[in-house]
């Protein structure tokens, strides 16, 4: 399921990437798509545990300084540990 859903926002990247005739109907949708890059690469939003470790680890350091979690937890402890090298 994963490599799914990778091998179909790799083609949707591609897709908005392609120099031939528009597939959508907006006018002027380079620009911001290629700002977008610039700011934030190739990969907004990336799949997989290591490259959005430090997101999971901030929102768990807010749950327990907020009082939403009673313990500190790891982000290992979230996870099926098959899933860690995804």
């Amino acid at each position: 399921m994963f490599k799914a859903f990778q091998r179909a926002k790799e083609d949707a990247y591609a897709r908005l990437k392609d120099l031939s005739p528009y597939k959508i109907s907006l006018a002027w949708f380079r620009g911001p798509v290629e700002e977008q890059q610039q700011i934030l690469g190739d990969d907004p939003w990336p799949y997989g545990f290591e490259k959005n470790r430090h997101v999971v680890e901030t929102l768990l350091g807010y749950l327990y300084e907020q009082g939403l979690a009673e313990k500190k937890v790891t982000v290992e402890e979230l996870f099926a540990p098959n899933t860690l090298d995804l």
